[in-house]
């Protein structure tokens, strides 16, 4: 059995430079799976085993 559970938080970031590094980071992350994602769609992925047809 599966289970699933979502944690919602706030962070508290020290200061702005902190803040900004962590916006950048979230970003290149975000661009990142988005490429992903991309590639997988449009490369016909097999995903029951992972493999690519």
């Amino acid at each position: 059995m599966e289970i699933q559970i979502t944690i919602k938080v706030k962070l508290n970031l020290a200061n702005a430079e902190i803040a900004s590094s962590f916006t950048n980071t979230m970003e290149q992350y975000r661009l990142a799976c988005n490429y992903v994602s991309e590639y997988i769609f449009n490369h016909d992925f097999d995903y029951k085993t992972g493999a690519n047809l």
